[in-house]
């Protein structure tokens, strides 16, 4: 039961420190990659959409969306008259199909929330985008995002997705098992690193995490009940 509590933990630790503007942006700052997947990205633009807190910014715009009945109604329209009439394109120019969903807001003590919201959120961009472009919704038209600060919303989404696919793995169990435990901990920390290794500008917000992960791991590791736990598994797994 504490293997979710452990990695709401870790995972809530870097998502502090992601949205940490000023912190956040000395150490992307010099961890800098320039290449962010094929697309040479400006330094200065990119530590500037950091500093604005995108994931602030993507809240207020669900809020701003879902604020009345009416707006989200409104919303639900240009979603589906949008996909019926291919008025939504990707940032590479592509054609694209929004899902006619909700936008989901997320809780504070529940980091795959925030996973969920910022994956629904972006996967509704473009919607997002022509919606709080039209003329009728000026009066929320400066909550709409820019290219540089949908990239930052990506990156935390890249991060989020490792802890949520181990703890999707984890939860697919009719029974968890202590023994495997040990075994996903670790999946999760080496594809952290992993992440980290691939993309520079990640590795200042997963080291903070990787910190908490690893003092968790050594408590683990130096306790007997896993190691029975995982070989009693293992002599079962046999038979």
């Amino acid at each position: 039961m504490c293997f979710p509590h452990i990695m709401n933990i870790c995972v809530q630790h870097v998502a502090d420190h992601f949205t940490n503007s000023i912190v956040a942006a000395q150490e992307v700052s010099q961890a800098w990659d320039a290449t962010i997947d094929g697309i040479v990205m400006d330094k200065k633009t990119y530590i500037a959409a950091i500093t604005n807190n995108p994931v602030a910014l993507g809240r207020s715009a669900i809020k701003a969306i879902r604020v009345s009945g009416l707006r989200r109604d409104k919303f639900m329209e240009v979603v589906k008259t949008g996909n019926a009439k291919q008025w939504f394109k990707s940032p590479l120019n592509e054609l694209v199909t929004v899902p006619e969903v909700e936008l989901l807001r997320d809780v504070c003590m529940r980091w795959d929330s925030t996973y969920f919201m910022i994956n629904r959120l972006r996967a509704m961009r473009p919607a997002i985008d022509f919606f709080l472009s039209t003329p009728n919704q000026q009066d929320i038209s400066g909550h709409k995002m820019t290219d540089s600060e949908w990239q930052v919303l990506e990156d935390l989404e890249k991060i989020l997705d490792v802890p949520h696919r181990v703890q999707q793995q984890m939860s697919s169990e009719s029974m968890p098992q202590l023994g495997s435990a040990v075994p996903c901990f670790e999946l999760f920390m080496t594809a952290w690193e992993s992440l980290a290794t691939k993309f520079p500008r990640l590795r200042p917000s997963i080291d903070v995490g990787l910190e908490w992960a690893k003092s968790y791991y050594i408590c683990m590791d130096l306790t007997d009940t896993y190691v029975i736990a995982m070989c009693k598994s293992t002599i079962l797994g046999d038979k």
